[in-house]
């Protein structure tokens, strides 16, 4: 009987440790040193996806922390749904800054190109510089058209 609870100790110790190693070695493991480019300060990514209820959900991000929200797998949980939010979340942008909207990796797309205009349109109604950047490799996914509430 003992024994077989020490066993039961020693796997749960093991266990714990190779979680906290990979949890530790995924923030920890990344680059110290590199260069970003100076307009990356002034400027911030838009990440859209299809939600499970056909909302748009996004993550609106400064530029230079994209590459975190890209790679990491649980980004997505801090996103927002909703037209009504995101266009409040463009809204609230300052002036100064741009907003860069990509589809990159293929986990974040973008919706119908009607959807894409009006949004485009509706920045430059607010005094904000919205771009698209698509990506151009890979397979194209099909387009789809937010539920608006």
């Amino acid at each position: 009987m003992l024994h077989s609870k020490n066993r039961l100790i020693i796997a749960a110790c093991i266990v714990f440790a190779f979680l906290l190693g990979v949890f530790t070695g995924k923030y920890f493991s990344e680059e110290a040193e590199i260069n970003i480019p100076n307009h990356h300060f002034y400027q911030m990514s838009l990440l859209t996806w299809q939600g499970h209820a056909g909302d748009i959900c996004f993550l609106l991000v400064p530029r230079i922390e994209q590459g975190r929200a890209i790679h990491d797998f649980w980004s997505k949980w801090q996103g927002q749904c909703g037209v009504s939010q995101l266009k409040e979340k463009l809204a609230s942008v300052p002036k100064e800054k741009s907003v860069v909207w990509t589809d990159r990796p293929p986990r974040f797309e973008f919706p119908s190109e009607t959807f894409r205009d009006e949004l485009v349109e509706f920045a430059k109604s607010k005094g904000l510089d919205l771009s698209l950047s698509p990506r151009l490799d890979g397979e194209v996914y099909p387009e789809w058209e937010p539920r608006r509430q």
